[in-house]
């Protein structure tokens, strides 16, 4: 699942690339210590503080239009994940830019891969630096619900394509373990073993009536991944607020819509 967060800024294209590729700005609105080579093969290091590091390296800059650098993320000096971060820029009128940011997940911490065709991506600064949707503050990480047990076990049932296919279909209506089967061209051993992985990660519900084994959708088990999600998207919407909020300070209007 591609996170994505974009904007329209009353700002110029090349005072949003600043933004991206002056260590002084990333510090200020990021809100930490960070060190960065601007350039292809250059580096990027953000520390987050109580152990919690990012590095990366800058893949591609087109000035005034693009960056994109991998973010590898550390907590404790153990790696949890290295994702692939883009932010563009588009001149949608005079001084007016809209700015896109998007993520792909490269090296997921857990067996996470193409669920829904992207990754989910795995954000520096681990979730005590998310803030909560109402403020520009940060939430401590003990208030997050999902535990990383229940995330790994929903995402990795996402990740096949013969689940996903099995979700699909029952989410439109309750089937038997042989309509399934036979419907999706899969060995009923290999239907069973699929259904099982999914009712762990509270997907699906499994009931035995006599020798007929029915399943129905799950749909409270995806709460804990939206709220996942939901939290790293708000993780980057609160950044925009942060550049928005240093260029009004730098005396160059930012209003969005």
């Amino acid at each position: 699942m591609q996170v994505t967060v974009e904007r329209i800024f009353n700002s110029t294209q090349e005072n949003l690339f600043g933004m991206w590729t002056r260590p002084e700005m990333i510090s200020t609105w990021m809100g930490v210590k960070c060190g960065i080579d601007p350039k292809v093969g250059g580096f990027l290091k953000i520390d987050f503080g109580e152990k919690e590091l990012t590095t990366g390296t800058f893949k591609e800059l087109v000035p005034f239009e693009k960056v994109s650098f991998t973010w590898n993320s550390y907590n404790n000096d153990e790696p949890t994940g290295e994702t692939l971060v883009t932010v563009t820029f588009n001149s949608v009128a005079s001084n007016k830019t809209k700015m896109k940011l998007y993520t792909l997940d490269l090296k997921p911490s857990s067996p996470v891969v193409n669920t829904m065709r992207d990754g989910l991506t795995i954000f520096p600064g681990g979730r005590k630096n998310l803030p909560s949707k109402n403020s520009s503050k940060t939430i401590n990480k003990t208030s997050i619900n999902p535990s990383e047990e229940t995330l790994d076990r929903i995402f990795f049932a996402l990740s096949d394509r013969n689940r996903r296919k099995i979700l699909k279909s029952i989410s439109k209506s309750e089937s038997t373990v042989g309509e399934l089967a036979e419907k999706l061209g899969i060995s009923l051993p290999g239907t069973l073993k699929h259904l099982g992985i999914l009712k762990d990660a509270k997907l699906v519900d499994l009931e035995k009536n006599g020798r007929v084994r029915s399943c129905t959708f799950n749909p409270k088990g995806f709460n804990s991944a939206m709220t996942y999600i939901e939290e790293y998207q708000i993780f980057w919407t609160d950044k925009f607020d942060q550049i928005e909020k240093l260029l009004a300070d730098s005396n160059i209007g930012t209003n969005h819509r």
